[in-house]
């Protein structure tokens, strides 16, 4: 997903994504929540998206969750 409008936005679009993911995460949908965090990285991400998408890759529990959060965690 790129940003192709005002480049304001994406700023906003980040925020929006992280509350998006929130709300899933609290639906139980770790998976959605995952792709909505990774859709708030390719436009730019934060720190707190950093933060949000290592901890829903902790709480989906495999192996490979757990080397893609310390992957995305060391990025910041």
């Amino acid at each position: 997903m790129a940003a192709k409008g005002d480049p304001r936005a994406a700023p906003i679009l980040v925020k929006v994504l992280n509350t998006l993911a929130v709300a899933a995460v609290g639906k139980n949908d770790l998976d959605g929540a995952t792709r909505l965090l990774d859709q708030a990285q390719a436009v730019g991400g934060s720190p707190l998206t950093t933060k949000n998408l290592g901890a829903v890759l902790v709480a989906q529990g495999s192996a490979a969750s757990f080397e893609k959060a310390i992957a995305t965690l060391k990025k910041d």
